[in-house]
């Protein structure tokens, strides 16, 4: 199993604590070094902000614990495409590498962003690490949302 499997899966299990709680089964965890050094997961039902996807709540953490907005040797891995609003704050925050799992057809950055042009920084993106396990735990949970029943 490749290191980027490795932490996938554990971003995959912050997004089985959101579903816990009932949220979009979203993950996260930021890497410098071969360290997680933050984990997040959404909380948008739980805190009522829209903005509470895992990607923003992980990138407000480390800045509560570092010197300076942006810092070297970060690799984020989420198990969902992130949208324009988390896409624009991991350039903002100069991650210089993103790992996602499954790819967000309808509101993912890269069905908005066709060239990245004029941007002062772009992260490495590797899309579809576990795709098919970041994949299969929205499917369930919209599933049981139409069903009116709880996935856990």
């Amino acid at each position: 199993m490749s290191t980027d499997e490795v932490f996938m899966e554990e971003a995959i299990k912050q997004a089985r604590i959101a579903l816990e709680g009932d949220e979009v089964p979203i993950g996260a965890v930021l890497v410098r070094d071969g360290e997680i050094i933050a984990r997040a997961y959404n909380k948008v039902e739980e805190s009522k902000n829209p903005l509470a996807h895992a990607e923003m709540l992980i990138l407000q953490e480390i800045g509560l614990f570092n010197q300076g907005k942006w810092q070297p040797n970060l690799r984020l891995y989420v198990t969902l495409e992130p949208c324009i609003m988390c896409y624009g704050a991991i350039v903002l925050a100069r991650i210089e590498y993103l790992i996602y799992g499954a790819t967000d057809k309808k509101a993912g950055f890269s069905s908005f962003i066709k060239k990245r042009t004029g941007l002062n920084h772009v992260p490495y993106i590797i899309p579809n690490v576990h795709e098919e396990a970041c994949s299969k735990l929205l499917i369930d949970f919209f599933k049981s949302k139409r069903r009116g029943s709880r996935v856990v």
